[in-house]
This record gives C-alpha cells, structure tokens and sequence, in this order.
C-alpha cells in the first residue's frame, strides 16, 4: 500500500474569530488528545522511495535517482550512533522493474520528519534496511543519526480498542505530502489463513480509513504506545482514484510484531 485520499489533517484549534476573545477553552480531554497526536508525530516519518532508470542495451543512466514513491514508518530506538524505524516490508521491497530496453531500480530511502502543520523538521539519508519479513510484511531500517526519540509497545490489544493513525497517505488531490490523521477501533484480531495474507497469522482489521502511503505506519493506542503496523487495505476503484472501504484497514497485530523482534534479536532498550 504505497501511497492515497482525502484525510484529515490535524491543525491546532482557535478559539478566536478576529480580534474577538470568546473565551472558549479547550476541555481536557481535547488538551490531552492534541498532546498524545504532537506525541505520536515526532515519531512517525515519511519514509522516500528513490528510483534509478538505466538503459539496457547502453548501460547509460537515463534517469538518475529521484524521490517515487513513499510510505510511513515509526521510529522505534534512538541512541548517540543511530535510531531505528519500523516499516511495512513492502516499502522497503528494493524492487527491479524491466522492459525490453530499459530497467528500474528502487532501491535507496531517504526520511523526513514534520510536524503537525507539515513543516519539515528535518531529512535524512543513509537508509539502510536492518531487519526484514516480507511474508509478514515488517521491516526495520537504520540511520546512522540521533532521531532523539523512541517508542514503546502497548503490554496488550483488545477488540475494541481505541487506535490512531498518522501517516502519508495520497489519493486524489492529496499529495501523500502531507501528515494526515485517522482514528478508529480495533475490529478484529488474530486474522490469517487466508491467501490474502499468505497463511500468515497475527494480521488484525481495524476501523481507521487508510489509503496508499499509510503503509508501514504504526498504530498507535490512547497511552501514545504501538499496538500494530499498517499493512495493506482493502477498497475499490473509481475515476477519480482509490476509495478504501470502512474497516478495510488491516496491519500485522502486536503479538506477531514483537515475535518478530524477538526472532531476530533486534534490541529495542
């Protein structure tokens, strides 16, 4: 699910209409959800896919590397020497594209880190896949940077459960540019068994709309802690793009996501 439609973008709420004070404070609860959206922006990150043309027969570079496609990902460990952010598989695929004369490779990543009114904070290169499951769909990369932050997972999932999601997604004139956030609800878990997962077990479906670009984003609960990974969508296609059906959304659960880490040994203290 690379990059797709109209979403919400999250701006900080007025309480003022010209120069006239009406005194409207925001509630508790509307302070408390801003403070867990800004939590959970400064670890989510727009990860660019650069692609490279070379003509066949020549060996010439038609087209250099340049940014052509993206997908989302969550910061996960930030230390003095490098941090590491969790992805979709799919994002990261390193794929080959061949026609009779030319062939494209995607195989270099960049990141960028925005805030909650789009502005870029920072963009870094040097991406480097570190730790990769394609059959379910999860990948870890590594920078050499300080990121300065890091991430927790929640202890457990339920149905039901509240959930956020903030990422890139694009369809229509939305651009996949900008941070866009979608709430919703566990709707099931402990999904697998069917082709549309390759026999893989541990997927989870949930409520929140997502559309190409949320890809590799994490979900994220109340308590601003990961509690699944976006994984692929299900929808249908119109004229004017790809319009993703309710409670179509669907990502690997957290039980599959921290065997995985435990499989391969990725130290997340």
């Amino acid at each position: 699910m690379g990059s797709g439609g109209i979403s919400c973008v999250i701006e900080q709420p007025s309480n003022r209409m010209g120069d006239i004070d009406f005194g409207i404070k925001a509630s508790p609860g509307e302070k408390r959800h801003k403070e867990l959206l800004e939590y959970i922006s400064k670890r989510t990150v727009r990860i660019v896919i650069h692609c490279q043309t070379v003509n066949k027969k020549t060996g010439k570079i038609t087209q250099p590397y340049k940014p052509s496609g993206w997908g989302t990902g969550a910061i996960l460990k930030s230390t003095k020497k490098y941090s590491l952010i969790q992805t979709a598989a799919h994002v990261v695929s390193d794929s080959v594209k061949e026609n009779s004369d030319l062939k494209k490779t995607c195989n270099k990543y960049s990141i960028e880190k925005k805030d909650l009114n789009n502005k870029i904070i920072a963009t870094y290169d040097k991406v480097a896949i570190y730790k990769k499951d394609v059959k379910h769909d999860i990948a870890v990369l590594m920078v050499p940077y300080n990121l300065k932050v890091s991430s927790k997972f929640a202890d457990s999932t339920y149905i039901g459960q509240k959930i956020h999601l903030l990422g890139y997604p694009k369809l229509r004139s939305v651009t996949g540019k900008h941070l866009s956030y979608a709430p919703g609800y566990i709707m099931s878990l402990n999904l697998g068994n069917q082709s549309t997962w390759k026999n893989t077990k541990g997927i989870a479906r949930y409520s929140a709309v997502g559309y190409f670009g949320n890809s590799g984003g994490a979900i994220w609960d109340d308590n601003g802690k990961i509690v699944g990974v976006v994984t692929s969508m299900i929808g249908f296609r119109t004229l004017g793009g790809y319009i993703p059906q309710h409670g179509s959304l669907y990502g690997l659960g957290l039980k599959s996501i921290k065997k995985f880490y435990r499989e391969n040994q990725v130290d997340l203290n």
